[in-house]
C-alpha cells in the first residue's frame, strides 16, 4: 500500500506513514485526507474552500472564493511533510514546534514580500493569516495549465517546436 500524502509505501499495521507522518485510518488502511474539508471557512468567513488545485512538499493550494469581493482566489496553506490534521487543525507530527514556527514565519514573510509585488509576471497576493495552527496566503487566481502539464504536453521542454 502507498500514502495518499506522499506515497511512500507503507508496510501492513502501520498506524502512521514513515516518511510524512501522515495518519492512517483504521486498522492501518488509506491515509486520512490531509486536504481541508470542501466548504471550510477560513478568516473569519471571508474565504470558503472549494476544491484542491494541488499539493506539493511544502503545501496545498486550493481554488477557494472571496466572499466579500465575490471573486475565485487561490488559498495556499502552509502544511509541510511532517504534520498531519485534526479536524481542521495542522499538527506538527514530526517536526519539532520551533522548526514548524520557523517555516510558518518564513511563510508569512513570504507572503509579505510578495503582497508589496506588483509586477504582470509575478501573481497578486491579497491576503495572508494564521489559523487552524498553520498559515495561509490568498492569491489572485489564474486559470490555466500547471508548469508540470506543459512541460508534460511538450516533451519536458519549454521551448516552441
Amino acid at each position: 500500500m502507498n500514502c495518499l500524502v506522499c506515497g511512500a509505501v507503507i508496510s501492513g499495521g502501520a498506524t502512521a506513514c514513515p516518511r510524512c507522518g501522515a495518519s492512517l485510518g483504521p486498522g492501518g488502511g488509506q491515509a486520512v485526507s490531509p486536504t481541508l474539508p470542501l466548504g471550510t471557512r477560513l478568516a473569519n468567513g471571508k474565504y470558503t474552500v472549494e476544491k484542491v488545485l494541488g499539493a506539493g512538499g511544502f503545501g496545498i493550494t486550493y481554488l477557494g472564493t472571496d466572499v466579500v469581493l465575490s471573486r475565485p482566489v487561490a488559498i495556499k496553506e502552509l502544511f509541510p511533510g511532517g504534520c498531519q490534521r485534526n479536524g481542521t487543525t495542522l499538527v506538527p507530527t514530526r517536526l519539532s514546534p520551533s522548526d514548524f514556527s520557523s517555516m510558518k514565519q518564513r511563510f508569512l514573510k513570504e507572503a509579505r514580500l510578495l503582497a508589496r509585488l506588483n509586477h504582470p509576471g509575478v501573481v497578486k497576493v491579497y491576503d495572508f493569516f494564521e489559523e487552524n495552527g498553520t498559515a495561509y496566503m490568498v492569491m489572485e487566481y489564474l486559470r490555466g495549465r500547471s508548469l508540470a502539464r506543459i512541460l508534460q504536453e511538450r516533451g519536458g521542454r519549454l521551448e516552441e517546436g
